[in-house]
């Protein structure tokens, strides 16, 4: 994900949209349990166990779905980021500067993906071991 952040508005681009952003349900290195890699507690069980049941499958989609490429907030009258304005045509003027904003202090700072979008070298980083 990359952001930025205008006096009333969040902008975020997610290079990766087919990614799973808050850990993978088929976390490679814990075969056998759902989101491995996003630490155990009470609310991800909560979560999880219900995430079809009708008014919890909204937490689900804020907590664990894959995030759209484009997503943009309103952050003056929905300070918790709930509902997203980018395919909003009304938003399409904002959405747009702050998408030309966000790329050129991307290519300023030389972020890498500034031009390699699918540029994967944070995924390299080997897995710490087993859980206790």
């Amino acid at each position: 994900m990359r952001a930025i952040r205008a006096r009333k508005f969040l902008y975020i681009v997610n290079p990766l949209p087919d990614r799973w952003p808050a850990g993978d349900p088929a976390a490679p290195h814990d075969p056998g349990r759902h989101f491995a890699d996003v630490d155990d507690g009470g609310t991800k069980s909560f979560i999880l166990d219900r995430r079809d049941e009708p008014g919890i499958e909204r937490f689900f989609h804020w907590c664990f779905a894959k995030r759209p490429a484009e997503e943009l907030f309103d952050v003056a009258s929905d300070p918790f980021e709930l509902h997203d304005l980018a395919d909003d045509p009304a938003h399409a003027a904002t959405k747009r500067r702050l998408r030309d904003a966000l790329e050129r202090w991307m290519k300023e700072t030389a972020d890498p993906r500034a031009t390699n979008h699918a540029d994967d070298r944070w995924d390299k980083v080997p897995f710490g071991g087993p859980r206790h």
